[in-house]
């Protein structure tokens, strides 16, 4: 559905330009149900939300994937939309698809958030919403209750699909005085043409552990060929995952962004590949 090559920029074209803000599907509303619900508790010992099962068949709503999650919604203190916490896949989890919750501490309506893919790599965001049936208590089971689907789903940024591969060597952590890791390096490369037109590139990459998703170091050219675009990246404190974006300015003016994650940690630092696989304009 969405593993597709873009073989051309036109190809390309055509499908950003029929893609729609939002998705309106007249239809009866979709409702579905949480069950198993009980009080959650974070690691310090205070009431934080409420924990459920949920699931939805194919199709709940028109094209969406399926999913069956165990959520635990956090207490949520603002009124403005979030993206809350991801949940957790009975078996095993499909690419692309995820669910996310949280729950209003003040009205106890929990919303949640469903991202997945449709045709042409097109990204998508259904969301559900339904109120708590009584306020989380410790060890009180809360009863199943309804949430209600939107019949609107609205469209992210951002087109998936196979980009080719990016090639990463002589990778390894980098520690401090203390021999605690600080961050990893490695250098990267990739053939001009690997996507689209995009150029070649072969750089050197260093970051130290960020908590900023917003920051992103930038890798410097080491090889022939890496003019004309610039190759960035981000690593989480938390996880040792690397994720890569390398921008360039097409022939007829268009800036596009390519992003790729990679699992780094133990000997994988040493050699591994990128996919990239979410393709943007800027």
């Amino acid at each position: 559905m969405y593993g597709k090559a873009f073989t051309s920029l036109a190809a390309l074209a055509s499908i950003v330009a029929a893609i729609p803000a939002s998705v309106h599907e007249a239809r009866a509303a979709t409702t579905l149900t949480a069950i198993n619900g009980a009080a959650f508790y974070a690691g310090h010992g205070l009431l934080s939300g409420a924990t459920f099962d949920i699931s939805a068949e194919a199709g709940y709503f028109p094209a969406a994937p399926g999913f069956d999650v165990s959520c635990a919604a956090e207490f949520a203190y603002s009124e403005g939309p979030m993206t809350g916490t991801e949940c957790s896949w009975h078996g095993e989890q499909p690419e692309h698809n995820k669910v996310y919750t949280y729950l209003n501490y003040y009205t106890l309506v929990v919303t949640l958030r469903h991202e997945w893919v449709g045709e042409g790599g097109v990204r998508y965001v259904t969301m559900a919403a339904g109120k708590l049936p009584s306020q989380p208590q410790y060890n009180v089971p809360i009863p199943a209750f309804p949430l209600t689907v939107n019949e609107t789903a609205t469209t992210l940024p951002g087109i998936i699909g196979d980009y080719g591969t990016w090639t990463a060597t002589d990778g390894d952590f980098v520690r401090d005085n203390a021999g605690r890791n600080r961050g990893v390096q490695y250098k990267l490369s990739a053939p001009a043409g690997y996507a689209l037109d995009a150029p070649g590139f072969e750089v050197s990459c260093f970051y130290d552990y960020n908590p900023d998703p917003n920051v992103f170091p930038v890798c410097t050219p080491i090889g022939a060929g890496t003019e004309g675009s610039t190759v960035s990246l981000w690593g989480s404190v938390a996880y040792f995952i690397t994720t890569v974006h390398h921008e360039w300015t097409s022939a007829d003016g268009t800036k596009y962004q390519l992003v790729g994650t990679a699992d780094v940690s133990g000997d994988k630092i040493k050699e591994f590949v990128i996919n990239p696989d979410l393709l943007n304009t800027l």
